[in-house]
């Protein structure tokens, strides 16, 4: 009995108080070591835990209290393995995990032990997710939502925590283990998606939101942001009532953090240091978040544009059925953007203006100076905008403002980008205002052709001609681009090669396109055109790979090599009479 005492005794005073004189050095004064000493505080909280270590192995007590003095030990080791993991002692700290899980294996399932292996299991899981064995990561992690679902299913009291073990407190035990739950389904969405197997990670992803939803223990910029990136997901699966559910969703979550001008000075001053970071997110998530709305709009606005008139498409089929958010009031937000195929111009513009209103939110944040990339990618994306909605729009002249619309923005990026600094961004923005370009010109000739004209004017013309040329600079700036010294490489990466041949393609189609005052101008620019039409035929002859990633421009691209030394012949002949 006196055993018995001294041990409880020991437990409630001295070894709680240096147990968590352990958790703080390690968890909050480690946060503020010096550069020169690091794991000062890790170290320090070690040697006490491992002091704590040795007098637990000292101590004699009855059987009464072998399995309380057994979990003590558990977590002494766990907290021991963490204060070498995370001093970059993988393989001690490793050790000391997995030897919980194998002491203590028989005891997983007693309300002492199981919590432990479940943080034991999640700990093994992430280190070897940092070793890239996402296999054996996803087993660690299903093991523990396995133990999690078999304490569940057998004991209606949940397991002790520190708390209970050390002072024999029962509060929020029920909480944490779902909290800890909780992050074993977020660890589960990480692995599955490491795993290929990404409609799990999305069902796990959505679990995991739910739990954070009901627990009310979350963080509204984390929440939001994660169920927008979630929404991602299920725009590839072409399940927009998902993705307008989740981005609903996270509008009305992202909804209870303030912005900047909403917070009183008085109450900026007397934040804390996490209050003022979180508040530095704020206005990052907010443009995420935005810009998850704007692919949304994006993709369904391409996906009704490219939908032919017979094809159907039933986008609503599952609507009923998919996984919702409990507790949150989205009807409004999702009743003002559309989650089927827009039919009209009307329904398309409504899907454009949603999309461009998302965009200028997110450049809110996303500006040119100190987010070049981000604001390139919002720029791109207004213009594949305007491009869908074109399709929409039976006005062939409305059709060419637009196209002017695409090329102004693109263009007025791009002249503020140094091609040394932002090659890549460069060349993806030249090409798209030469293509542009082109298609302009076919909407003037187009335009001809429908107002039954016997020949274009001499404006018309000129308006033609003028579209050609920059199309055709635009196309020679890409293809310069991909020079090295001076030279076309002998082979394109495969990351450039089929732009790069349809780039040639399309520069050849300028030329040959391009209306002539004389012959000998005609004669210049067909040859040009040939010579461009060939480079492409012999390098698909000489590389298997060009040949399949032009496949179906190939054959229009041979008939016009085989052509045009016609059309020259025929255009000197005319020269000579």
């Amino acid at each position: 009995m006196a055993a018995e005492e001294e041990f409880k005794n020991w437990l409630e005073t001295e070894g709680n108080i240096r147990f968590r004189e352990a958790l703080k050095l390690s968890k909050e004064e480690s946060e503020n070591d010096p550069e020169t000493e690091p794991y000062k505080s890790k170290y320090a909280a070690r040697q006490i835990l491992l002091n704590i270590k040795n007098k637990l192995n000292s101590l004699n007590v009855d059987d009464s209290q072998k399995l309380r003095l057994k979990s003590i030990q558990s977590v002494i080791d766990y907290e021991l393995g963490l204060t070498y993991i995370e001093t970059d002692e993988i393989s001690t700290g490793e050790r000391y995990i997995t030897s919980i899980t194998e002491d203590f294996e028989q005891f997983k399932l007693k309300p002492e032990f199981c919590a432990v292996m479940v943080k034991c299991f999640q700990q093994l899981g992430m280190l070897w997710n940092e070793r890239s064995d996402f296999e054996k990561s996803l087993g660690y992690f299903s093991n523990a939502e396995r133990l999690y679902n078999e304490y569940k299913a057998l004991c209606e009291v949940a397991p002790f925590d520190y708390n209970m073990l050390f002072e024999e407190s029962q509060t929020n035990m029920a909480d944490n283990f779902e909290s800890l739950q909780t992050h074993t389904l977020y660890y589960l969405t990480q692995a599955y998606k490491n795993n290929g197997q990404n409609n799990r990670s999305a069902e796990y992803g959505h679990n995991t939101l739910q739990r954070q939803l009901a627990s009310k223990l979350y963080s509204p910029v984390d929440w939001a942001v994660n169920c927008a990136t979630l929404s991602q997901y299920h725009l590839t699966q072409e399940d927009y009532a998902s993705a307008r559910h989740c981005l609903a969703a996270a509008s009305c979550v992202i909804a209870e953090c303030p912005d900047d001008e909403q917070k009183h000075d008085s109450v900026v001053e007397n934040e804390g240091e996490d209050d003022r970071k979180l508040r530095e997110r704020i206005p990052e998530a907010k443009a995420n978040v935005a810009l998850c709305w704007s692919k949304y709009c994006l993709n369904l606005l391409k996906l009704s544009a490219e939908t032919e008139d017979d094809e159907t498409k039933d986008l609503a089929k599952d609507a009923k059925n998919i996984l919702q958010f409990e507790g949150l009031d989205v009807f409004k937000i999702e009743s003002e953007i559309p989650f089927e195929i827009v039919n009209n111009f009307d329904e398309a513009r409504a899907l454009f203006l949603a999309g461009q209103q998302h965009l200028n939110a997110a450049k809110q944040f996303y500006q040119l100076d100190g987010h070049v990339v981000n604001y390139v990618e919002i720029i791109q994306d207004h213009s594949q905008l305007f491009r869908y909605l074109i399709a929409f729009e039976e006005d062939l002249e409305r059709q060419s403002k637009m196209c002017k619309r695409r090329i102004d923005m693109l263009t007025e990026v791009l002249v503020e980008l140094n091609p040394q600094h932002y090659l890549l961004i460069c060349r993806q923005l030249t090409y798209e205002i030469a293509s542009v370009y082109g298609d302009m010109v076919d909407l003037k000739m187009e335009i001809i052709k429908t107002s039954h004209q016997d020949k274009p004017s001499l404006h018309q013309i000129k308006k033609i001609n003028s579209l050609l040329k920059n199309s055709a600079k635009f196309f020679t700036h890409f293809i310069d681009s991909l020079k090295q010294e001076g030279k076309l490489p002998e082979k394109f990466d495969e990351s450039v090669l089929r732009v790069a041949l349809l780039a040639h393609m399309y520069l050849a189609r300028a030329h040959a396109k391009e209306i002539c005052a004389t012959r000998e101008e005609r004669l210049a620019n067909q040859q040009k055109a040939l010579e461009l039409y060939k480079f492409v035929v012999d390098y698909c002859d000489n590389d298997e790979d060009g040949a399949i990633a032009i496949k179906e421009e190939l054959s229009a691209c041979k008939e016009m090599v085989d052509l045009l030394p016609f059309r020259l012949d025929q255009i000197g002949q005319d020269l000579e009479r």
